[in-house]
């Protein structure tokens, strides 16, 4: 009888497993682009976004970028019908997006130059500078805010509040801080941590450096939060090195750490090292409700 439950029980999984069909699929035909990921709107339709990188020189006015070089967005029908697809050229890169359960998208990455979309121009500061955004499903952008020193900065991950009031972003940060142009502080190659309102509106900030005695590269790369704020980050930190060093503390490398909701660091727990990155990558980070 044992046997007959189980062989019963094993033919119901594999019924379910096969129930499940492809109901359409699609090609992407766009040159060079890199999708970063998928989006859907109370409507069922679905977004793919994604960017392509390559160094921008910001002394040099006589470059060509078409648009095959920057960022994108498609939309799709649940039924894979093609709606539209807008495209912003280099120097314009999103790297991460959030859909807000409205009618809107936010974003973050990083862009050089002077720029003016849809009538929203910002300025970078130095080389390439983080910036915060907001557009509507229709890709039409509503405002950006930045922030970044003389050099490279990027903006890798976003995400809102449980209550849906602040953005949380995370990045990371050469030296200076300047955000929309306001002098924030300095700290040598720091992991950036930002809360902005959702009208773009700079509320605080956090140059994480772990170890200042060490001049190592610091970077947030995923944030999210619990539905007390406290705050999660997938990120790299400097730290000692595994032989030799002079440094007591942790080792150097991929971390979660938590934030409290002033943007102090309560712990972090060692994930891998850097010498293992290679052929090693992480999903999203997601907190849930407890």
């Amino acid at each position: 009888m044992k046997r007959l439950y189980l062989f019963f029980l094993m033919f119901l999984m594999q019924v379910n497993l096969y129930a499940q069909e492809i109901e359409w699929a699609k090609k992407i035909s766009i040159p060079f682009w890199n999708p970063h990921g998928m989006l859907y709107d109370n409507s069922g339709n679905v977004y793919l976004y994604g960017s392509y990188y390559r160094n921008w020189n910001i002394n040099d006015p006589g470059q060509v970028i078409n648009d095959t070089v920057g960022s994108f967005i498609q939309k799709y029908s649940d039924e894979g019908e093609l709606i539209f697809e807008k495209r912003w050229k280099l120097p314009f890169y999103i790297v991460k997006m959030i859909f807000d359960g409205d009618n809107a998208f936010y974003f973050t990455g990083c862009f050089a130059g002077s720029l003016n979309l849809n009538g929203v121009a910002f300025n970078s500061m130095g080389e390439y500078d983080g910036m915060v955004g907001k557009m509507d499903l229709n890709g039409n952008i509503y405002w950006v805010s930045t922030f970044g020193g003389g050099k490279s900065d990027f903006g890798m991950g976003i995400s809102m509040y449980a209550n849906s009031t602040n953005l949380l972003i995370t990045g990371s940060v050469a030296d200076s801080l300047f955000v929309n142009s306001q002098y924030k502080g300095s700290e040598p190659l720091p992991m950036f941590l930002g809360i902005f309102n959702l009208n773009g509106h700079n509320i605080k900030n956090k140059l994480v450096d772990f170890i200042p005695e060490r001049i190592h590269s610091n970077r947030g790369i995923e944030i999210t939060c619990d539905k007390n704020n406290e705050i999660f980050v997938l990120g790299d930190r400097e730290g000692a090195h595994w032989y030799g060093d002079t440094i007591d503390g942790p080792l150097a490398g991929r971390y979660i750490i938590k934030f409290n909701e002033n943007l102090d660091t309560l712990w972090s727990r060692y994930l891998i090292g850097p010498s293992c990155y290679n052929g090693w990558s992480n999903g999203n980070l997601v907190a849930d409700s407890k």
